[in-house]
């Protein structure tokens, strides 16, 4: 839904500081993976996150 995307992006957003993993996130979060690479997707796409190779 709508809402759960809202939080999966706010999810996202709040611990993508370099430190945490998208698996780190799902877990903290309690939201499965594939849901929180969707919203990191989306991010990337609208320019709001990039990838962190490090």
């Amino acid at each position: 839904t709508q809402k759960l995307m809202k939080w999966q992006l706010l999810w996202v957003l709040n611990l993508s500081d370099g430190t945490h993993s998208l698996l780190e996130i799902s877990d903290r979060a309690n939201i499965p993976f594939p849901l929180i690479q969707e919203a990191a997707d989306a991010l990337i796409a609208g320019g709001l996150l990039k990838i962190c190779e490090e």
